[in-house]
């Protein structure tokens, strides 16, 4: 889905209500066109007024539409454009492509939220140190969201309501069809707690080494709930060099190997505890002895 201003005649083929319609470009691409009072007096048919549009989405497929016309009928305008405003903005820095679905859980979420917010019910988000740790980026677009909502609103949410808004990202992120993101963060969680038991000082969370980590670690969880085969081998003699001159952090990846295997009923092969034990002790090493400088 796309968003932008409105160019060429647009006519309504749908009123979805008084603020949104559903049209049909001079290019017969179906778009949907919001504003305030757009559609007052309007039927299908009838031409847009053009001073009055806000913003156009275009669809991309057919189900985005009909699951975007859903939420517009059923949530204010002012939070569908909130939502739209806090989204742009992630876009503008985020790295990985956010799936259309992020319009339609999104905005729901802000919604429903504000909603929760007027009626004095907050939430706690069981995640939200995981989050935190696991997926900064996210978390920051989450973090931005509260200030410009707060801008927008005068409403002041929790930081519990970041974590929420942050899995919006991350499954945005992973695609529609993703429906373990639970299972990936607190899998994560457990590898990067079972590691930091091989780490003799205290880690910098926000330091290259950690987050190339964390990364890894992430989307080992998501190809193993995805059930990705990982027995493969690979290079050998890389595992057996780690061995002799880091035990501690092959040690660390052995602990990984068990805990995956015993958890998901896989095989973790030579290759993948290769990569685990390099990223151990390069933490180990952080700020002093050489290690491996192997890509992974």
């Amino acid at each position: 889905m796309s968003e932008h201003t409105a160019n060429g005649c647009l006519k309504i083929s749908k009123i979805l209500n008084n603020n949104a319609v559903v049209c049909i470009a001079d290019d017969n691409t179906e778009k949907i066109v919001m504003g305030r009072g757009i559609a007052f007096g309007k039927k299908a048919g009838d031409a847009i007024d053009s001073s009055r549009i806000e913003k156009v989405f275009t669809l991309h497929s057919q189900e985005t539409s009909n699951h975007f016309q859903q939420i517009i009928q059923n949530i204010p305008v002012e939070h569908i454009l909130l939502a739209e405003r806090i989204i742009s903005h992630a876009k503008q820095t985020c790295r990985k492509k956010l799936h259309d679905s992020i319009y339609i859980t999104l905005t729901d979420h802000i919604s429903a939220a504000l909603m929760r917010i007027n009626e004095h019910i907050t939430l706690k988000n069981p995640l939200l140190p995981s989050i935190r740790r696991l997926y900064p980026e996210e978390y920051q677009f989450a973090a931005d969201a509260l200030v410009i909502i707060k801008e927008a609103t005068g409403v002041s949410f929790p930081e519990d309501e970041a974590a929420f808004l942050a899995l919006h990202f991350i499954n945005a992120e992973l695609g529609p069809d993703n429906t373990k993101i639970n299972a990936i963060v607190a899998t994560a969680e457990r590898i990067a707690a079972i590691a930091m038991q091989y780490l003799k000082r205290p880690i910098d969370e926000e330091s290259l080494s950690w987050q190339r980590f964390v990364t890894h670690i992430t989307f080992l969880a998501q190809r193993l709930l995805q059930r990705t085969d990982y027995s493969a081998q690979g290079d050998l003699r890389l595992f057996d060099m780690l061995a002799q001159t880091y035990p501690e952090a092959c040690a660390g990846a052995g602990a990984i190997k068990d805990f995956l295997e015993t958890e998901f009923r896989c095989i973790i092969g030579k290759e993948e505890q290769s990569y685990l034990a390099v990223h151990i002790s390069k933490l180990q090493h952080e700020y002093g002895a050489d290690v491996p400088d192997t890509a992974v």
